[in-house]
């Protein structure tokens, strides 16, 4: 894939996709490529962002409602019960 490493990191690892370099590129090559740079482009270039980032934030394996739960339940302190959880992986 073309952009597949544009993501900007932080300290917490990826937070976005790097939407300049996508319009940049689609802009450059995208005429080659059939690529249209309306809406609809950007909306799917969002989704993927979208699903990338949920991919990456749910490594741990805990559902939503498992993770919501954690958070009420640990507060701050929300990184150290994720790094010490017996129910890691499963």
């Amino acid at each position: 894939m073309l952009l597949d490493n544009q993501f900007r990191c932080g300290f917490g690892g990826p937070y976005a996709f790097d939407m300049c370099v996508a319009r940049q590129v689609a802009e450059d090559i995208g005429d080659e490529l059939g690529i249209t740079r309306d809406y609809l482009f950007y909306r799917k270039l969002k989704a993927f962002e979208n699903e990338v980032l949920r991919h990456i934030d749910n490594k741990d394996g805990c559902s939503e409602s498992k993770k919501a739960k954690c958070r009420l339940m640990f507060g701050s302190n929300m990184d150290w019960a994720c790094e010490n959880c017996p129910d890691k992986g499963k």
